[in-house]
């Protein structure tokens, strides 16, 4: 919308919920509300996405935006192109049959370089819980005799590492480290990841030493940007050139500049419009008010049920169910919708708000 092309938002959790919000009875309101338009999913699979993918009329274009290979899910297959974040990733989505384009992942944190410092060397890792296990030969060679001063901190969303992920955690420990690793798991699709997390990492002023991917040679110069490692002895070369102060702010300095603007999110918003331009832009976005309000109705009421379900805060269950309340009005049948979402919520909620109460009563 900022750049002058209408847009909306029809769905975003708050929390890992990976299906649409919307139950099949209401599939066909959400139809008519995008009729005509183009649709793009994200990080959603599951029976209710697929029929709502199949209840989309003929003349809505669909894409998927794929970040990672995932078989086990029909729904990117089943839409009318893929927009995936490694090229590796489109030519296998293009040997599907399906038609598919490469636009890169931002980088979302953007540091100068700081001077290099010396005595204790920080190693960042910031990556998904499943890929902790990577880091087991890298810890094995930091016992190693003239590896000592290098110090790994772990962030994750996971208790085992050091520090637990968030958007600020992460930026903080970014901020305080000196060289970024990425090993990468040995396992299917892996050689199909975007380079997100080498960007990332040189876009915040870090020296890069990584495991060789393809998306990674992209972007990484081996000895110049950051280093690329086929082995353990080139991981043990790689942390022993970074010791140096000079050195690691001269590939830091190199890494930034490679990045920058090639990954900010200007450059790769230019990417998305061009692409939509060649799909057939984003069409009309249709003022259809109460098919809008329906679709938010339902959003909310689905997301205040699961959070609940989950023993989410009450902050983030009342929210949602404000949404669907402040949407209800206009919606088709939205009132009645909101007053047995109200209904159902009311006792577990006020039950949690009594437990709460005792145990700050002690």
């Amino acid at each position: 919308m900022r750049r002058g092309r209408p847009s909306r938002l029809l769905a975003a959790p708050p929390f890992p919920h990976h299906d649409v919000p919307w139950p099949p009875e209401t599939h066909e309101r959400v139809a008519r509300l995008v009729a005509g338009e183009l649709v793009v999913f994200q990080k959603i699979w599951g029976p209710h996405a697929e029929a709502l993918r199949e209840s989309l009329s003929a003349d809505t274009t669909t894409l998927y935006a794929q970040a990672d290979l995932s078989p086990e899910n029909p729904l990117p297959l089943r839409c009318d192109g893929v927009v995936a974040s490694s090229r590796a990733l489109a030519e296998w989505h293009e040997q599907q049959g399906i038609r598919s384009w490469y636009v890169a992942d931002p980088a979302e944190v953007w540091l100068d370089p700081r001077p290099a410092r010396e005595g204790r060397v920080t190693l960042c890792w910031i990556a998904h819980r499943k890929n902790l296990e990577t880091l087991e030969p890298l810890r094995a060679l930091l016992d190693e005799p003239g590896l000592e001063r290098y110090e790994l901190v772990t962030v994750s969303n996971d208790a085992a590492a050091d520090v637990l992920w968030s958007e600020e955690s992460a930026q903080r420990v970014l901020a305080e480290s000196d060289v970024g690793v990425v090993p990468v798991r040995d396992a299917e699709g892996a050689a199909l990841a975007s380079s997100n997390r080498v960007t990332a990492l040189m876009a915040a002023g870090l020296p890069v030493i990584a495991d060789r991917l393809p998306s990674y040679e992209e972007v990484v110069e081996h000895g110049g940007t950051g280093y690329l490692c086929d082995s353990v002895e080139d991981w043990r070369h790689a942390l022993r050139e970074l010791l140096d102060p000079a050195r690691r702010a001269s590939v830091a300095a190199a890494a930034r500049a490679e990045v920058d603007p090639a990954y900010r999110v200007e450059t790769i918003g230019d990417q998305w419009i061009q692409l939509l331009d060649e799909v057939g832009g984003a069409g009309e976005v249709t003022n259809r008010r109460r098919l809008r309000a329906y679709a938010k109705t339902h959003e909310g009421a689905t997301y205040a049920r699961a959070a609940l379900e989950r023993y989410y805060g009450l902050p983030v269950v009342l929210g949602q169910a404000a949404r669907a309340t402040v949407a209800s009005p206009l919606a088709p049948g939205g009132p009645a919708a909101a007053l047995s979402l109200g209904r159902e919520l009311a006792r577990p909620v006020a039950g949690r708000i009594r437990a709460a109460v005792r145990r700050r009563l002690g």
